[in-house]
């Protein structure tokens, strides 16, 4: 009779996590697994568990680790490739500020915004003032989060605004320099009879009579414009005269004949 003792001893206990999935953005992603000192292998892995994705799909990797008995095992894991939605902020803005909030949108839809003290994560922008602001857009979570930057420029907002100068407006032409008095502004254009002028103050001829309307159109930029408006009447020139008889007898009524022209009211000394 032989006998023999055999010692079994135990295999690895291998913990690599379970199924995942992640991004196809050729980003690096590192796996751990336990117990250390195991080496992975498979398509796209180093053998230190750091994993770069490509292409989309669902493919395996393996750990495998020898213990102190010199056992050896192999653990699978199942990892998943999704194509990556890129967030979209949206282009480069340039708003006019007239205080309030102005909501801006992101694409895909579902993501958030990053929070500031002029943003909140659902998009509503509140400029604290003109200059420039930066907007994160935020898609995904964890190895599929993707982000863009949208810029706005804040421009202040113009008041257009004037005056018309004292005139003579029994004239039937009338050249005026309305006084400008606008905010915020750096061009100007002036609408009068269907006729355009240009510049902070320019000479206006007006030579009908009449209601005449002076439009002022206040501009920052291109992009921020604010418009007033007044009329001014012209009315047109009268003369007096009038014509009589030259001689009449005591005790008539001197009837003189008035050919006056322009005017509404008389009054006879």
């Amino acid at each position: 009779q032989d006998d023999r003792i055999v010692n079994v001893n135990p295999l690895p206990v291998i913990n690599i996590g379970a199924d995942t999935s992640i991004c196809n953005r050729g980003i690096p992603v590192v796996f751990n697994a336990y117990p250390l000192g195991g080496y992975w292998f498979g398509n796209n892995i180093l053998y230190n568990g750091i994993y770069t994705p490509s292409g989309s799909g669902t493919y395996p990797v393996y750990y495998t680790v020898i213990n102190q008995y010199g056992c050896k095992d192999t653990s699978q894991k199942n990892i998943t490739i999704a194509n990556a939605y890129f967030a979209d902020a949206g282009n480069d803005t340039i708003v006019c500020y007239a205080g309030g909030t102005v909501h801006v949108n992101g694409l895909p839809n579902g993501g958030n915004w990053q929070p500031t003290s002029y943003l909140d994560n659902s998009g509503n922008f509140t400029p604290i003032g003109t200059g420039s602001y930066a907007l994160v857009y935020e898609y995904g979570s964890g190895n599929c989060i993707t982000s863009d930057t949208a810029y706005f420029r804040v421009l202040q907002s113009p008041v257009a605004d004037f005056a018309i100068p004292p005139i003579n407006n029994c004239i039937t032409t009338i050249l005026i320099s309305p006084e400008n008095r606008s905010l915020n502004a750096i061009e100007y254009t002036w609408i009068v009879d269907g006729l355009y002028y240009y510049g902070f103050e320019p000479a206006i001829t007006i030579n009908t009579t009449g209601i005449h309307t002076i439009q002022l159109i206040a501009n920052n930029q291109n992009i921020c414009f604010d418009s007033t408006q007044q009329t001014l009447t012209i009315i047109p020139p009268f003369e007096a005269s009038f014509t009589l008889t030259d001689s009449i007898c005591q005790g008539k009524n001197l009837n003189p004949v008035n050919t006056s022209s322009g005017g509404t009211h008389y009054e006879w000394r």
